[in-house]
């Protein structure tokens, strides 16, 4: 069999098997048992053909109070909580998409934590693997894609897996894979066509992250700039005018306007921090962060993710993201204090703009420990205001934050270990090649 029937194959066999999971979530309605298989079916990464369903299901049962139901009278949680691994790993979990003010799940996560982590010496097998991947990084804060091919392994291992689940669950994986993929492919063609490495060692780490000038959108301007940056500049051109290509004509001015306009901003930033650099200025925090937010290329990525959308993507979108909103700025602070948490140590041994840590020691007089604490409170703030704003009614579809969330999500993965932006042989290689280009064997 051909790749191109091999892959129709695949494609008529999910549609087949979506529709027998579609009919085992109508026979258990309302039951325990259909709340096990919509959390099997998040966890594997298919919920995404499911969300009427889903949604549902969710609006019958969702109850505001559910987490004090946990607790006994004198307001502590209840002590047969402490040897059930499974209940402690779900409340931990949970307790993760907390907002302000929710003090309960604050204590959750803390109570859940300590049990879990002194119930790990006695738990083996998939539930093991699970609660040790949980204590690193909780799920709200991990890829979606690489969660679903680490939990299909241990969901095979499980007892009586439901093998319709798993079947749907691995052609999934594999066929957006595929698509994936040969996406990669084509961008790396673009890369490698418009600025070879020969000329420009560090660009397919970091493409354009250091142009440093503001010379607008023009190949005649190329001639401004120095030999060693040139092909960086004539990358950024090139690539955006096939993205431009690509685009229906009704949503090309828009789209692309706005992308030139956050590289732009990218430009200028880079350009401040060089100033900085320069001068050997240490910015208050605030001031830091008014520029490096920029410089953590947040704004800019989001922009260019909307651009590939489909009409979810409207005018409007667009002319929200113009306004930087709170949940943008929260997800680009994580991104940034994250970076800055994991690489500053190593970044201020070379010449290099100061860190958040660095700004907050030197403007509160404490010790590197301490701003580390503090920044990482700044974090764990951020995320509930993401959080907060997802429950929130919208005009946008969800697939329009889902995006914001899943590249929020990225840094806290790659940096998870260390700087696995700048060392990316490691760690990085691997979750690379697991979800672009390793197939799960069926």
């Amino acid at each position: 069999m051909g790749h191109g029937q091999k892959i129709d194959a695949w494609t008529s066999k999910v549609g087949e098997l979506k529709e027998k999971v579609k009919r085992m979530l109508t026979t258990s309605k309302g039951s325990v048992e259909e709340m096990i298989m919509i959390d099997e079916i998040q966890r594997l990464g298919v919920a995404y053909h499911f969300e009427k369903e889903i949604n549902d299901a969710l609006e019958h049962i969702y109850d505001a109070n559910a987490f004090s139901k946990f607790k006994d009278s004198g307001s502590n949680f209840k002590e047969g909580l402490s040897s059930d691994a499974e209940g402690l790993l779900s409340l931990y979990e949970a307790a993760f998409y907390g907002t302000h003010g929710e003090d309960t799940l604050d204590e959750a996560i803390s109570f859940t934590r300590g049990q879990l982590t002194s119930l790990m010496t006695h738990l083996d097998g998939p539930l093991a693997a699970q609660v040790g991947l949980a204590l690193e990084l909780p799920m709200r804060m991990r890829i979606p894609r690489l969660e679903a091919r680490f939990y299909i392994s241990l969901f095979q291992q499980q007892k009586g897996p439901n093998d319709v689940l798993l079947e749907l669950a691995k052609l999934d994986f594999n066929l957006v894979q595929v698509n994936a993929s040969n996406g990669a492919k084509g961008a790396d063609k673009v890369v490698e066509g418009h600025m070879p490495c020969s000329k420009v060692p560090f660009c397919k780490r970091s493409i354009g992250r250091r142009l440093l000038l503001d010379i607008g959108w023009d190949l005649s301007a190329m001639d401004q700039l120095p030999e060693y940056m040139r092909p960086c500049f004539l990358a950024v051109l090139n690539t955006v005018d096939e993205i431009e290509e690509e685009l229906m004509p009704g949503v090309k001015f828009c789209r692309i306007d706005y992308l030139k306009h956050e590289m732009k901003a990218v430009v200028q930033a880079y350009f401040k921090e060089a100033q900085w650099l320069k001068t050997n200025y240490v910015p208050t925090l605030e001031e830091y962060l008014k520029i490096s937010l920029v410089t953590s290329g947040y704004f800019y990525l989001t922009a260019a993710s909307y651009v590939g959308m489909g009409e979810e993507a409207t005018k409007e979108a667009f002319d929200w993201l113009k306004t930087h909103p709170k949940f943008i700025m929260d997800s680009c602070l994580i991104g940034r204090l994250v970076d800055d948490i994991q690489s500053n140590e190593h970044e201020q041994k070379r010449a290099h703009v100061a860190s958040a840590i660095e700004c907050y020691m030197e403007e509160h007089g404490v010790s590197r420990p301490e701003a580390c604490q503090k920044i990482r409170e700044m974090v764990t703030s951020a995320w509930k205001d993401i959080n907060k704003f997802c429950l929130k009614p919208i005009p946008f579809p969800l697939s329009l934050l889902l995006r914001v969330v899943n590249l929020t999500r990225v840094i806290e993965v790659i940096y998870l270990h260390g700087d696995g932006y700048s060392n990316s042989f490691g760690k990085t290689k691997e979750m690379i090649s697991a979800i672009l280009v390793n197939p799960i064997p069926m």
